[in-house]
């Protein structure tokens, strides 16, 4: 018998091990939890983002104050700040603005849709996190 309940806790050990390593159990509700696929698509996002010239308008930071954004008005977005996409905030949003510029009076921010799909999600995983790392650290006391 003792042997059966040395099995039967290993059992619930492995799967527990498992299910943890697969996200199960993680409170994935939780949007300030970020998942370590998620980490490593933000920073290559910040990658593309420098390799793409988006920092010449928008700020190495991405706070509109690029190189290039004086000559500009109105001037490039502040990328921290989620009311300033004139198309949406969420990555999906942000990821059809770049593929597709903005095509409103005024806005000289070009097309990109010679970029891969995979470098367009990744800059856009990397600009809604710029939204959220400054909305908590408004949170924070």
């Amino acid at each position: 018998m003792a042997k059966h309940v040395v099995f039967l806790m290993s059992i619930g050990v492995l799967t527990a091990g498992l299910l943890l390593s697969t996200g199960c159990g993680n409170n994935s509700a939780d949007p300030d939890v970020v998942s370590a696929r998620d980490l490593k698509l933000i920073e290559e996002g910040r990658e593309y983002y420098l390799m793409h010239g988006c920092a010449v308008c928008h700020g190495k930071e991405g706070r509109g104050d690029g190189l290039t954004a004086e000559r500009f008005y109105p001037r490039p977005i502040n990328l921290h700040d989620p009311n300033a996409y004139l198309q949406g905030n969420t990555a999906p949003a942000i990821r059809q603005s770049i593929k597709n510029g903005i095509r409103r009076q005024g806005s000289a921010m070009p097309k990109y849709d010679h970029l891969p799909t995979n470098e367009l999600n990744a800059i856009a995983k990397y600009l809604e996190s710029l939204q959220k790392s400054d909305q908590s650290k408004e949170s924070s006391p």
